[in-house]
């Protein structure tokens, strides 16, 4: 991925624009981008593995037992409630960026609110989840 990624980078470095982002953030989407194709690949060969088409497909390496399942839906259930005690701004933007694969200018777009104020409201909910999932305490 960090190789494709780079080539990427390399084959794209014309359109790279300083005025919208810095580099590390034009390259971060670049690789987020790479990640959600490569995923979206492995779940529709997944589906295509339940029609009836003729095609080869893998199923992802790793199946989960259902120890790890179990506590799986038992971290969602967590993180849902935690989710559920951000002011609704917070959770929007975070749920934009994190659940919907948008960049932070889309966001901003999207909700009709300066850059700025999407990366300080994503910024803060990481922080309140953080704190109400026992991690670091809020600043």
């Amino acid at each position: 991925m960090a190789q494709e990624t780079m080539l990427l980078v390399w084959r794209k470095a014309a359109l790279f624009d300083p005025q919208k982002a810095g580099a590390a953030t034009w390259i971060y989407v670049i690789a987020r981008n790479l990640r959600a194709d490569a995923r979206r690949r492995a779940w529709r060969s997944v589906a295509l593995a339940g029609s009836d088409t003729e095609a080869v497909t893998e199923l992802p390496a790793s199946q989960p037992g259902s120890d790890e399942m179990v506590s799986s839906a038992q971290d969602e259930a967590v993180l849902r409630q935690a989710l559920s005690t951000l002011p609704q701004e917070q959770r929007q933007a975070l749920e934009l960026s994190y659940f919907k694969d948008q960049s932070h200018v889309e966001i901003a777009r999207k909700l009709g609110i300066p850059l700025g104020t999407v990366k300080s409201r994503i910024r803060l909910a990481l922080a309140r989840l953080r704190a109400a999932l026992g991690g670091e305490e809020m600043p």
